[in-house]
């Protein structure tokens, strides 16, 4: 079993960059808005994700251990921006909206200091229990599947790359999976 312990020091970057991101946002947007609760408890593929309900954003202790300054660049902005997008939607946004990481969300994202980046490209191979690599035809992009959107692609199903390409997706191999669990313990 793998025991991660986060760094105190890796926990307050993560809420000066919230920080920074809030007082971007009050700036350009005229409206202060509170602080999020911000919880480590993903443990999962996903690197984040945010709820509006609850002012919260959740995000994945693991990742941020093993790529502490390419996750602090790119995951709290990205989970804020979902957040203030949210907070600032008119009904004229939200009937243009196109989904979660939409024209609106880049923009909130890029305005706060983000990077607008609809998905990230973190190793969660420890997550997964049998990944299957797909790659893009036309950029090289890898992208990870598991078996219920592999069996859809291997029947029919297109699936196109999240960089800007858009192309189709082609299968490449599977990848073997890690024996190892991960268990996350947050402070030190």
């Amino acid at each position: 079993m793998i025991k991660v312990v986060v760094p105190k020091s890796l926990l307050r970057k993560v809420d000066q960059k919230i920080a920074r991101g809030l007082k971007a946002a009050h700036k350009a947007y005229g409206v202060k808005f509170p602080p999020p609760k911000i919880v480590y408890d993903v443990n999962s593929t996903f690197a984040g994700w945010a709820t509006f309900d609850t002012w919260t954003i959740q995000l994945n202790p693991t990742l941020l251990y093993h790529t502490p300054d390419r996750f602090i660049e790119e995951i709290p902005l990205h989970e804020l921006g979902h957040l203030i997008a949210d907070a600032l939607e008119t009904p004229k946004i939200k009937r243009q909206k196109q989904g979660d990481h939409g024209e609106h969300w880049q923009s909130v994202v890029e305005t706060i200091g983000g990077v607008a980046k609809p998905h990230h490209e973190f190793d969660v191979s420890m997550f997964t229990k049998s990944p299957f690599v797909y790659k893009c035809k036309q950029c090289g992009m890898t992208h990870k599947f598991g078996y219920k959107r592999h069996n859809a692609a291997q029947q029919g199903a297109q699936h196109a790359c999240t960089s800007g390409c858009k192309s189709e997706l082609c299968y490449s191999h599977k990848t073997k999976p890690r024996k190892k669990k991960c268990v996350v313990d947050i402070g030190c």
